[in-house]
């Protein structure tokens, strides 16, 4: 910020007075604050799902979990967790409980080992397990089971 105060003053003999000062600091700080929020990569907001997804795992907080998936991921999520019998009679078949049975089964999960981003799809490792995911709106989401 020191920088925008010298150019501040540099700018003084060009200005009316302290009033025209202060816009300009003013001006000046908020453009290179903008220019600070520059978006991440593709790649490095996939690496974040990927750290969030883990850490709602590891808290067993699967409703935070399934937030994560497109409506086609959870679909899956579930199909996968309902042929392998984990959801029990009786309980609704939602991407929550079969998530929660597989903090039963899977209470670790690998690394996110690559990512390979083309346009609104990318394809994931994690440990030797494929999967991909889909850019919905603008965030990234799980579009493929991972339980």
């Amino acid at each position: 910020m020191g920088g925008i105060v010298r150019l501040a003053q540099r700018l003084k003999p060009f200005n009316t007075g302290p009033d025209m000062r202060k816009l300009i600091v003013t001006t000046l700080a908020a453009l290179v604050l903008a220019g600070c929020g520059a978006k991440q990569s593709s790649s490095a907001q996939l690496g974040q799902l990927w750290t969030s997804f883990r850490g709602d795992y590891a808290a067993h907080d699967a409703s935070k979990a399934c937030s994560l998936f497109s409506v086609h991921g959870k679909v899956l999520v579930v199909q996968q967790v309902k042929e392998v019998g984990l959801i029990r009679a009786g309980e609704p078949a939602t991407c929550e409980n079969a998530v929660r049975q597989d903090f039963i089964t899977a209470p670790t999960l690998p690394r996110l080992v690559s990512v390979k981003v083309n346009g609104n799809q990318a394809t994931l490792n994690y440990g030797g397990i494929p999967g991909n995911a889909v850019k919905q709106n603008g965030t990234w989401r799980f579009n493929s089971d991972l339980v």
